[in-house]
Order: C-alpha cells, then sequence, then structure tokens
C-alpha cells in the first residue's frame, strides 16, 4: 500500500476492517442463533445472556468505528486542503508582485495553481468562520448554563 496516497491508504485500511468486521458480526449472529436455541435449556441460558452482550457490544464498538471513520475523512479533507494551501501560497503571493502588465500572462500560466489555491484559501476561510460559530455557541450555552445555575431552582 505504499504506493497510494495516504487518502488511498486510509479508504483501502476502511475496506479492509469493514470486510473483517463483516465477518465477525456473521460468527456473532451464528452463536447468538446457537445459543438462543440452547437457552431454551436450563443450563444454556447464562450462555445465551453472554453471547447477547457480545452482540450488543459489537453494535457499540461498530458505531465507534463508524464515527471515527468519518472523523478522519473530515481530518484527512482538511490536512489535503491545508497541504494544496501551503503548496500554491507562493504562486498566489508572486501574482501580488507581477507588474500590471504582465498579470494576465502570469494568471493563464499559473491558472491551475491559482484555482487550487483559491480552492482552499477558501475552503479554510469557511472552515474557520464555522469554528468562529461553534466557539460561539459553546460560549452562549455554557453562560446560559451559568446562569441557570446560579438562580437555582425555580418555584
Amino acid at each position: 500500500m505504499s504506493g497510494y496516497s495516504p487518502r488511498r491508504q486510509i479508504n483501502l485500511q476502511i475496506v479492509a476492517d469493514n470486510k473483517l468486521l463483516k465477518e465477525i458480526k456473521a460468527r456473532i449472529t451464528r452463536l447468538y442463533n446457537w445459543s438462543k436455541a440452547e437457552a431454551e435449556k436450563p443450563e444454556g441460558q447464562q450462555l445465551h445472556e453472554k453471547i447477547a452482550d457480545m452482540n450488543t457490544r459489537y453494535y457499540d464498538l461498530r458505531g465507534k468505528i463508524v464515527k471515527a471513520e468519518r472523523r478522519i475523512a473530515v481530518l484527512t479533507e482538511r490536512g489535503e486542503m491545508w497541504a494544496q494551501y501551503n503548496r500554491y501560497k507562493t504562486v498566489h503571493k508572486q501574482l501580488a508582485r507581477v507588474k500590471p502588465e504582465k498579470r494576465e500572462l502570469f494568471e493563464q500560466r499559473h491558472s491551475r495553481e491559482l484555482i487550487l489555491y483559491d480552492a482552499a484559501a477558501r475552503y479554510l476561510k469557511e472552515l474557520k468562520a464555522m469554528e468562529r460559530l461553534r466557539k460561539a455557541a459553546n460560549q452562549l450555552a455554557r453562560q446560559e448554563r451559568d446562569k441557570s445555575r446560579d438562580r437555582g431552582p425555580e418555584r
């Protein structure tokens, strides 16, 4: 996998992990069904409860894995956009120093780099705005919690 991009490597690992989880789930399901039949016998009840618990823990773990995979995808995208921004930042700075009569030619020669820089800059600007909104919302929620705590229970 070393010849693949980091994003491709992550996706390949996720596919492999999902395949393994599917196999584990199939085994747990077979065990669960078997133990359910055994639970009808007096000595089989405890085994069925343990396997039912294992089944529940599997679903809890699967939910955590899916949440982590989504977070990894978001962080990977952010990292790629940050790298893209840094990669083409110098071309953008050069554009600012180009004389007006040569600006159009420079933009034509470096249109791809400038487009990629602009896309990354927009993405990061929007991300920064979203983070500010999130922090403001959290701060307001904290202030409301503190106010309600200071007032005490209402009668």
